[in-house]
């Protein structure tokens, strides 16, 4: 730093105080001027900022929107988005009455009209009121009680509460069951693509679950396995349990009559688990719930034993000419012996990272010479993502909540429907 007028190494020449050094700064200003270069060094660069400082300001902005009274704000808006309703599908009156003609010939509704309600007579032609809704009145001039054409569907629930058009009810049926093995729409997604709302949407998928539920109950318990098949288990969900509960006081006193030299942690963790069987080449499955059973917390899942197997009764819905793949819990052969069965047990090592294994021949007719659960993996892992992952672990009811078993169990049996059925729809409309 050398001063241009005076030649001083202690200041410049904006600093300089030699006199006459302001004319010289001026004149030197005026001749740059002329020359055409910028008038000051501050030329050009940003203004300071005007007002009082913002620090923090915005930080506080954005804390609001995710916690607090803002994030509860946000929240219900995008609860309110997702329940608006949409503009949906095109009706027409000709279509009303159509979706009746074409859900009598499925199934969905009596093939015949039933008969009045009060007093048992015979009802007329099909009316179209407002909103799309279809009715029919008795002719009895004495009675002329008039109700709606899916009042006659036993399986919807709340009928009388059901704001839905016959042509609505059919396209939910086809969205509801439309892709192979897939899980059913949520209701949300169904709800947009019908301009409805979330409630009645809600309902008929239940109505249609706890439908599926019921004839894969039944279907599980003929269906038996041959040639491969595929056995393993698998932990579902995991809930707390404390060492005072009195909803399973019976398992606390178990593991603690088992561990009587072993201090009880202060909780302990219940694997909702589920013993399952495959048939390679096909799609056809059997699901069944394991015992409860107790571990202390931080505990891994426990492995199914012989006597959850024998508990379960899977074994008989495999024939004894089967060839069972398994990954490495023996419980499945010691179980097979004790009810004298007797498929043959290939194992895979998962515990030592062996997933896979080429066998030097076929064990038995019909069987497969690649060891492993690579289907019956692929399948759990399907299953575990057609339960709702916002569905509770226990009940909401009652004081003592006990684990929500049995909701999760029909999220089950539908996926098990499904992936049993190639036409989904056409299954649906038989049962």
């Amino acid at each position: 730093m050398v001063c241009s007028l005076c030649g001083s190494k202690k200041h410049n020449l904006r600093t300089c105080t030699l006199p006459g050094a302001a004319q010289h700064r001026s004149m030197h200003r005026e001749l740059l001027k002329l020359k055409g270069a910028v008038p000051n060094a501050q030329a050009g660069r940003k203004p300071r900022r005007l007002g009082a400082p913002t620090t923090g300001r915005f930080q506080a902005q954005r804390s609001l929107r995710y916690s607090g009274s803002g994030r509860a704000k946000l929240r219900k808006a995008v609860a309110n988005k997702k329940r608006a309703k949409t503009v949906g599908l095109t009706q027409t009156s000709d279509g009303q009455l159509q979706a009746v003609k074409d859900l009598r010939r499925d199934g969905f509704l009596p093939a015949k009209p039933l008969k009045c309600m009060t007093c048992r007579g015979p009802v007329g032609q099909m009316q179209l009121r407002a909103k799309g809704h279809v009715w029919v009145r008795c002719i009895d001039t004495d009675c002329r009680v008039a109700r709606n054409v899916l009042s006659e569907a036993s399986w919807l629930p709340d009928v009388s509460r059901q704001p839905w058009t016959p042509m609505q009810l059919q396209a939910a049926l086809r969205l509801s069951t439309a892709g192979f093995g897939k899980q059913a729409s949520t209701p949300y997604a169904l709800a947009r693509s019908l301009g409805t709302t979330y409630k009645p949407t809600s309902r008929f998928l239940e109505a249609v679950r706890s439908l599926e539920a019921a004839a894969s109950e039944k279907l599980n318990a003929r269906t038996m396995l041959d040639k491969a098949v595929e056995v393993d288990g698998t932990c579902l969900r995991t809930l707390r349990v404390s060492r005072w509960s009195k909803t399973y006081a019976n398992l606390v006193q178990e593991w603690q009559a088992k561990h009587a030299h072993q201090a009880s942690p202060d909780y302990f963790l219940l694997h909702l688990r589920a013993l399952g069987a495959t048939q390679r080449g096909t799609q056809k499955c059997v699901f069944v719930p394991a015992p409860l059973r107790l571990v202390p917390a931080g505990s891994v899942p426990p492995p199914e034993s012989c006597e959850d197997v024998l508990c379960t009764r899977l074994l008989k819905r495999i024939r004894s000419q089967a060839t069972c793949y398994a990954d490495g819990a023996m419980a499945w052969d010691r179980a097979a012996v004790r009810q004298g069965k007797r498929m043959a047990f290939v194992h895979v090592k998962h515990n030592k990272s062996i997933f896979t294994r080429a066998l030097r021949s076929k064990p038995r007719k019909g069987a497969s010479s690649l060891a492993g659960t690579q289907q019956i993996d692929r399948v759990w892992m399907h299953v575990k993502a057609s339960i709702p992952k916002g569905m509770h672990n226990k009940k909401s009811d009652g004081c003592h909540r006990e684990a929500n078993a049995d909701r999760i169990w029909k999220y089950i049996r539908q996926f098990q429907f499904r992936r049993m059925h190639t036409d989904v729809f056409t299954a649906l409309s038989k049962l």
